[in-house]
């Protein structure tokens, strides 16, 4: 499934709770959050660094 989506060139909408396979496909995140929504362009691990370290900025 990876390599096949992989593969295609057009837009691929996708929800998952398997970060694997988030990981290997994403380019860009929309989450959805209490917050409102966040556009976030980039690797799922660059979104999840970028998180960690909004969470360590004192209020």
């Amino acid at each position: 499934l990876n390599t096949a989506l992989d593969l295609y060139k057009g837009t691929l909408i996708f929800v998952s709770h398997d970060r694997e396979f988030v990981s290997s496909l994403a380019t860009r995140i929309i989450e959805i959050s209490a917050r409102g929504v966040s556009d976030y362009h980039g690797t799922y691990e660059e979104f999840l660094r970028d998180q960690m370290a909004e969470a360590l900025v004192p209020l």
